[in-house]
């Protein structure tokens, strides 16, 4: 396998991981989910925090190609994680990626068996507001 080959694959394989590793980041505490961001991402991510309605609160965060938010419920627990690609062609990948690593439901839902834990992954599409595409995870109990 030559050099080039080799990168690609590389490459690939970490597209794949950051596809794969965020359904993680459900049902866990606040300093969990923050302990597994920086697993996946490096400790260089600056995650915000910011209050909803009652006792629910979003943490947030971006990479290159994602902005990353986390639903938690009143107990503190992360219940959704949602999505954005900030360009299509950073949609279009996160689509292929789920196609090869989880089970498709439709074209714009699947579903994801990682550790004994079955989750749902829906693809999000909202006119109104410029066209906006987004992914959801649940966990399905």
């Amino acid at each position: 396998m030559n050099v080039i080959n080799r990168l690609l694959l590389l490459v690939l394989l970490m597209l794949l991981h950051h596809v794969a590793y965020p359904q993680y980041f459900l049902n866990l505490t606040e300093s969990g989910v923050r302990e597994e961001v920086k697993t996946a991402f490096g400790k260089g991510i600056e995650m915000k925090q910011a209050v909803r309605a009652g006792n629910t609160y979003t943490l947030t965060w971006n990479t290159q190609d994602y902005e990353w938010s986390i639903l938690f419920n009143e107990r503190r627990i992360s219940k959704v994680l949602i999505v954005f690609p900030k360009t299509q062609e950073s949609l279009n990948i996160y689509v292929q990626n789920l196609n090869k690593t989880c089970v498709p439901i439709s074209n714009t839902d699947w579903k994801s068996y990682i550790r004994d834990r079955v989750y749902k992954v829906e693809m999000r599409y909202i006119a109104e507001v410029s066209e906006l595409s987004f992914f959801t995870f649940t966990r399905l109990e």
